[in-house]
């Protein structure tokens, strides 16, 4: 059995260093048996609810159950997030999505306890927390569906917007059909490598062909070289950073050295997200999907500790800082990687240390409800 672990356990030792990628051929799909995809006209018509249509984008109708919200910062985020997707496949989103934003995602999807899905028409069904993931599935099954597990899992998993640090021989669990959700982390772990080494256009190819009756792990080495394990094992980084962590976010300017946030959160808005999918370590599931929020870039010229003033209890702050590499050691998550809730005193006063220049995320939530005006400062700490 594959062993996951987390960033203080390793599976293998890495051998760090400059690396030659095997050179192999992706596996060609022959033109008269075009693999499946939800293009497909006798693909069966999912039953769909009756569910009001709060948001349209360039490719999406966005539906929502009663109780379930998406704030228009957000609706405008999954569009830039499957047109970023689409691009990462090399192909263009030729239809509209349906998004079905749902609570409790095992009453709609097959399967017991499944958070989300999308069906074979590519109809998408989501509860907060997986809607990213899903949408991944939705522009992929354009380009097939029916493939096997580690690389339509692994695809999905390396999209969400979540760090990744657990990782295996991928071997070990190339060929599993079934059930796959305990190596769902390990998979996307992998997959993200592989298609970095591979591009756009060699990784499409690879996801249209493989298939078990050939083997997939096969189908991998046709496409990469059959020094694909060893050489991710060696070479993969230790923690993958989410994709587009920190893009598309506004930079705050200081005021000195101070920097003064106001800003009505309104879900109406296109400034105001929500819910808060980015299932940040310390998110519970009993305000993440319940949170509207705004985000902000700030840039550290001075690290030190920093004081954070907030308006009252309601309001929760998460900072991350943004990083272009992906840490490649357990050291250099300890040293590199920080992603942390704030914690307030009573007085709604915190102290942050911001250990290294450069850019922050700064996330301001707050319950979703009507439009509240929010508020936060940060400056050094005065001692």
């Amino acid at each position: 059995m594959p062993v996951a672990h987390n960033p203080r356990a390793r599976l293998r030792s890495a051998i760090l260093g400059a690396l030659m990628v095997g050179c192999g051929e992706p596996p060609v799909v022959d033109d008269n048996e075009q693999p499946k995809t939800c293009l497909d006209a006798d693909a069966p018509a999912t039953e769909v609810p009756d569910f009001p249509l709060a948001h349209q984008t360039e490719n999406l109708d966005i539906y929502l159950q009663d109780g379930q919200f998406v704030c228009a910062g957000t609706a405008n985020d999954y569009q830039r997030f499957v047109t970023f997707v689409a691009d990462e496949l090399a192909t263009d989103i030729q239809r509209r999505i349906p998004l079905y934003a749902v609570q409790g995602g095992s009453k709609w999807c097959p399967g017991v306890g499944h958070g989300g899905c999308v069906y074979t028409d590519g109809v998408v069904f989501a509860q907060p927390g997986v809607t990213y993931h899903e949408l991944t599935h939705a522009v992929a099954c354009e380009v097939r569906s029916g493939v096997p597990k580690m690389l339509n899992e692994g695809l999905a998993v390396a999209y969400e917007p979540v760090p990744n640090s657990i990782h295996g021989e991928p071997t070990l669990f190339s060929e599993v059909d079934g059930k796959f959700y305990e190596y769902y982390s390990l998979a996307g772990h992998f997959v993200r490598w592989l298609h970095d080494q591979l591009g756009p256009d060699a990784f499409r190819e690879l996801y249209r062909a493989a298939n078990y009756d050939s083997g997939v792990w096969n189908a991998i080495e046709a496409a990469y070289g059959t020094s694909a394990e060893a050489d991710y094992i060696a070479g993969a980084p230790e923690l993958w950073v989410p994709h587009r962590q920190c893009a598309d976010l506004p930079l705050l300017e200081p005021d000195g050295d101070t920097w003064n946030y106001a800003a009505r959160l309104d879900c109406l808005e296109p400034a105001t997200f929500g819910p808060y999918e980015r299932w940040h370590p310390s998110a519970s599931t009993t305000w993440g999907p319940t949170s509207m929020y705004q985000s902000f870039l700030i840039d550290i010229e001075t690290p030190g500790i920093y004081q954070l003033e907030r308006p009252d209890f309601d309001a929760s702050i998460h900072v991350e800082r943004c990083l272009d590499e992906h840490p490649t050691t357990v050291d250099e998550i300890d040293t590199e990687w920080v992603r942390d809730s704030v914690w307030f005193n009573f007085q709604n006063i915190a102290l942050v240390e911001f250990e290294h220049t450069g850019l922050w995320r700064v996330d301001v939530l707050y319950p979703h409800g009507p439009p509240v005006d929010v508020w936060l400062t940060i400056a050094p700490d005065p001692g």
